[in-house]
């Protein structure tokens, strides 16, 4: 995907607090994907736009129901155009998977859980797609 930028585009509507941590990955759709944190809820967010920058979707909470600041977003890209997005809060590291629309794969629209054991805090997450569907993710974590 091309995106030729001839104006900035505005990724949140939100200018209450800080908007931090944002990650781009572009979409086989002509399309790209953008998740941030949002430091005014705590909560992070994606959005789509196409390749003009016009937004597709509204910003999406990735997870409403998380506990804590959900911090260290990653967003990742598939061939089919679908994305993954991952995020880390007071409880663990977590993933979320979409379509190019929006649209939430996972089965029953709740998050992926990685398998964290212990007790820690839970700060940066990196993902990457796989070619066969899966996802690879890596985290900060402290005691």
């Amino acid at each position: 995907m091309t995106f030729s930028e001839t104006s900035e585009v505005i990724v949140n509507a939100n200018l209450s607090g800080n908007q931090l941590y944002s990650a781009v990955a572009g979409l086989s759709a002509s399309a790209f994907a953008v998740a941030w944190q949002d430091d005014d809820d705590g909560k992070a967010y994606v959005r789509i736009f196409d390749a003009a920058g016009s937004s597709i979707t509204a910003a999406i909470a990735i997870d409403s129901a998380g506990s804590g600041a959900q911090v260290g977003v990653s967003v990742a890209a598939y061939d089919d155009g679908s994305f993954v997005v991952s995020w880390a809060d007071d409880d663990g590291v977590y993933v979320q998977r979409y379509d190019f629309d929006g649209t939430n794969l996972v089965a029953d629209g709740s998050k992926i859980a990685t398998d964290v054991a212990g007790t820690s805090t839970f700060g940066l997450t990196q993902i990457e797609a796989k070619d066969d569907g899966g996802f690879v993710v890596a985290w900060q974590a402290g005691t």
